[in-house]
């Protein structure tokens, strides 16, 4: 028997940045990692949370836990209430079948108690995947910031204002249109990476040898002469 349990609040974190398309599910999901460490992708979008100790009780092995809109809602705060806990009772750790409750709780390790008072269950399945090594993804700070002008997608950049701290993000290109951007997020136990626009046709552009133009600025905003 297996049961471990994380923050609700990362869940709801995490949840805006799994793929809702259809055609992507491999995307709708969520990772509950051995050290800790939750993680959600749509393949344009990353986001990676670092949890404390008191927020976490870590799963025996890597967890993919599968999306889902009912859990999101179960997670959101409730006023005048305990924190909120997402607990995992994995019955029989050769199964993929879970299931996952909302309790209140002060601490992970509180959640787990039977006298933590459940809000939600839900009985579901882990996902049999893996997210791909999402470390090797995550570019060199430069020292300084390059000259680029990559692109974003409004509704992307959208997803980490939602989960930013301080009321903004800085987005760090670490090589133009061609590689993926370090979102900081004001907090410091999250960050986020996101992709160009124009990623692919940057990536063949560059391997060809061509520069990526930058915008110019229109002629009707220059100082006249």
């Amino acid at each position: 028997m297996a049961k471990y349990a994380f923050g609700a609040r990362y869940y709801r974190d995490a949840f805006p940045f799994v793929s809702s398309d259809s055609t992507r599910a491999k995307r709708a999901r969520i990772l509950f990692a051995t050290d800790g460490t939750i993680v959600a992708t749509d393949g344009y979008t990353l986001l990676a949370l670092q949890l404390d100790a008191a927020s976490h009780v870590a799963p025996p092995r890597d967890v993919i836990i599968p999306q889902s809109k009912a859990l999101f809602s179960a997670c959101k705060d409730a006023k005048r209430d305990a924190p909120k806990y997402v607990v995992i009772d994995q019955t029989d750790p050769t199964s993929r079948d879970v299931t996952i409750d909302v309790v209140h709780a002060e601490t992970a390790v509180e959640a787990l108690e039977p006298a933590a008072r459940s809000v939600f269950t839900l009985c579901t399945k882990l996902h049999d995947a893996t997210i791909p090594a999402w470390r090797d993804n995550v570019p060199a700070m430069p020292e300084q910031a390059p000259a680029a002008a990559p692109t974003f997608r409004v509704r992307y950049l959208a997803k980490f204002g939602r989960v930013a701290s301080g009321g903004g993000i800085r987005v760090i290109p670490a090589g133009g249109d061609s590689a993926a951007a370090y979102v900081y997020l004001g907090r410091d136990d999250a960050f986020g990476l996101i992709l160009p626009m124009n990623y692919s046709r940057a990536i063949s552009w560059r391997a060809a040898g061509k520069p990526v133009p930058l915008p110019a600025v229109p002629a009707w905003a220059r100082r006249a002469s």
